[in-house]
């Protein structure tokens, strides 16, 4: 079996005053979105490329780039810097998860 790569998702939340991180305004992209951008509705429900099968379960990408959790923070979703750590004025969080597959 060929290892074929995987898919790559990001999960976005903001940071509301009363109850903490969670979901984001209608402005903001959706819960979960390809690298792209394009709305992802339940990771749960991707379909591995043709002609593969799931060779892993979902997993947080961890790096240097983010937090111990995989979290970027920035300003806004729009904002094209992300920082690894949160401070005053960082509303928003992303994180990167992936799941890898091999050809069949």
């Amino acid at each position: 079996r060929r290892v074929h790569g995987g898919i790559e998702l990001y999960e976005n939340q903001r940071w509301w005053l009363v109850s903490g991180w969670g979901k984001t305004f209608l402005t903001d992209p959706y819960q979960f979105t390809d690298l792209e951008g394009r709305v992802v509705k339940d990771m749960e429900d991707i379909e591995p490329p043709k002609p593969c099968k799931w060779k892993s379960d979902w997993k947080v990408l961890v790096s240097e780039e983010t937090d111990e959790e995989g979290w970027q923070y920035s300003r806004d979703f729009r904002w094209f810097t992300w920082y690894s750590d949160l401070s005053l004025g960082r509303y928003v969080r992303r994180r990167r998860w992936v799941r890898t597959c091999v050809e069949i």
